[in-house]
Order: structure tokens, then sequence, then C-alpha cells
């Protein structure tokens, strides 16, 4: 399976038309984000969820393929204000829309013309099939389970398609929604800011859904938010066997050289490592050896012509055992060493 997101913005965009806040008037081309829309793809089907106003800028630099159905998760016009624009896509045959009652109704409404029975040329061959909470529907042979979300106090959709829980738009989920979420691999999840808000899910909302969604995976996992070691309690220094991290390693002149699909589909924050590429490198040298027990190991990504500026911040650091370990290609990829003890 493989997942790609078309969209993570607001409702409005980002940025908003107007709005003079930092992130609005920012110069990170990831601060520039498109209406929520994901494109799954699975061994025999190619699925749309959700189709909003920026449908035509978000696919028309991806390869023109056949897309086998749209999930719709709700009515909002940031959702679906694009389901006009597959009229090119009806070239390959019909594309169903897929939505909840309710959501089909208004969908006939807004756009009558694309549901009567003689329909005039050129518009899309859109069918509407209505589905329902919890029943289980096949594109093709791809099984995908609707499940209920609450937007606020609007019902909306999220989906289950194989191992992947899709939600978006999400304030809260019943609990038979988190049981149809069982087992699966992937969760994509909304968390729309810092601060609460009274129809999604903030950051800190969103993390203790997915510490639940670990508990039961029966996985002990501690979720915290925070930067480097800051978010640890002071109780937990010398306890950790482990510490790994791939942290933001690019001199930031650099960045404007790299290739489309890094520099404009990664956020700059988890690019710029500053002038010369090692601000993270030193701080985690600096600071892991309080956390590791002795013995431990420390596991660091790096670019790959880093290796040996990386190896001398962790032996001053008074790292044992240090080396570089190359990927596939040849090239110096990690650098790992051992706290003394």
């Amino acid at each position: 399976m493989k997942v790609r997101i078309l969209g993570s913005g607001t409702s409005t965009g980002v940025p908003q038309i107007g709005c003079t806040c930092p992130v609005c008037t920012s110069a990170d081309p990831k601060d520039n984000r498109l209406r929520a829309s994901a494109i799954v793809e699975t061994e025999d089907a190619r699925i749309l969820i959700d189709c909003g106003p920026d449908f035509r800028a978000q696919v028309l630099h991806l390869p023109f393929e056949k897309i086998d159905g749209v999930l719709i998760t709700h009515e909002h016009y940031d959702h679906v204000g694009g389901l006009d624009d597959l009229r090119p896509f009806c070239r390959f045959g019909a594309v169903p829309i897929y939505a909840e009652e309710y959501v089909a109704r208004a969908l006939r409404l807004r756009m009558p013309y694309c549901f009567v029975d003689h329909r005039y040329p050129g518009v899309p061959d859109i069918p509407l099939q209505e589905i329902e909470v919890g029943h289980a529907f096949s594109i093709h042979h791809t099984e995908v389970v609707p499940l209920r979300v609450m937007h606020g106090r609007l019902p909306i959709l999220g989906y289950r398609i194989g191992r992947l829980g899709y939600i978006t738009d999400m304030l809260t989920m019943p609990e038979e929604s988190y049981e149809q979420l069982e087992g699966i691999d992937v969760l994509i999840m909304n968390a729309l800011r810092i601060a609460p808000h009274p129809t999604h899910q903030n950051l800190e909302e969103a993390l203790k859904v997915a510490e639940r969604n670990a508990k039961t995976h029966q996985k002990k996992i501690i979720f915290r938010q925070g930067d480097l070691f800051s978010a640890l309690p002071r109780t937990e220094a010398g306890t950790f066997d482990i510490i790994t991290s791939n942290p933001p390693y690019i001199p930031t002149a650099v960045i404007a050289t790299l290739e489309p699909e890094v520099r404009e589909h990664e956020p700059m924050m988890a690019l710029d490592g500053t002038e010369d590429g090692l601000r993270f490198y030193r701080q985690i040298a600096q600071e892991a050896g309080t956390w590791l027990k002795p013995g431990g190991a420390i596991y660091l990504e790096i670019g790959y012509d880093q290796g040996e500026a990386v190896s001398g911040l962790l032996r001053e650091a008074g790292f044992d055992k240090v080396r570089v370990v190359k990927d596939l290609p040849g090239k110096d990829r990690v650098v790992c060493g051992v706290w003394p003890g």
C-alpha cells in the first residue's frame, strides 16, 4: 500500500487570505498547505479520500491514472468542493463517490447536474454510492470500513482501508470506532493546532489517541512532545538503552539545491541544520550521556559527508566505540557510539 497526502491544511488553506500571522507570512514552502485530502494505492485500487477545492492543483503534477473511487468524510466545502474536477478522470470510466446518506443528499442539492438521469455532455460521471457506518464494502478487492467520527457535534466518517486508518476533522470518536481500528499498522489523524479547538483535536488530544492506539497493540509506548530531551523528566536520567535520531542536518545554504521532491515536500524544520548542518548533533552529543545507561548506545542518521564531523562530536562528548555505518549505495549514513560504564 502507498499513501500520498495531497493536503493537510485547514478549511481556508494555509496561508489564509488576509492573515498576517507568522505561519501565513512564512517563507517556508511547507507553510503553503492545501486542503485535506489523500490518495491511497493498494494492490488493485487507487482511492481518493475527499476532493476539496484544491484538488486540481494537488493532482496536476501527478501521473494521470484512473481513480477507482472517492471516499467522502463529510459535506463541508473544503472536502467536496473539487468533485467537478474529476471529469478528466472519467475518461477511464465512472468514478464512484462513496458517502453516507445525509452527505449524498447534500451533494445532490449542490451539484444536481451530476446526478440526474440524463446528464448533458461533459458532466463528470461520478455516481453516488451510499454507505453506512460499520458496513464494510469493497473497491475491487480492497475492503473499506466506514467508521463514525465526531467533528464537534457533526457526525462524519473516518475510514479503515486494510491496515490503514484515516481520520480527519475529528474532535472525538465513539468506542465502537476505536474497536474498528484495532490491528491497523498506520493511523493518519488530524491535529489542528497547539491550543484547544471546539470542533477539531489539538496536538495534545491527538497524542492521547495515538497512545491509546499503541495500547490496543499491546505495545508499551510513551508519547512525549518536546525539543530534543526537554520533555523527559529528570527521574528518567540514566535509564535509556538506546537513543536514535534523524535530526535536521542539511546546511541552510544547501537546501535550495535539493531535489524538488525533498525541497518542496518536506517541512523546513525537518531539513534545516543551520549554517553547517551540525547544530542538533552538537546538542544531542552533549546531552545524550545524561539519559543513557552505562553501555547504552546512540544511533544518529547523518548526511553523506558528515561522518567524520559527527563522529568527532560523539568522541568529544565521551562516547566509546564510535563508528560510521554505510548505506546500501556505500555512502556514510549512520554514526553510532556507546556510552562508557
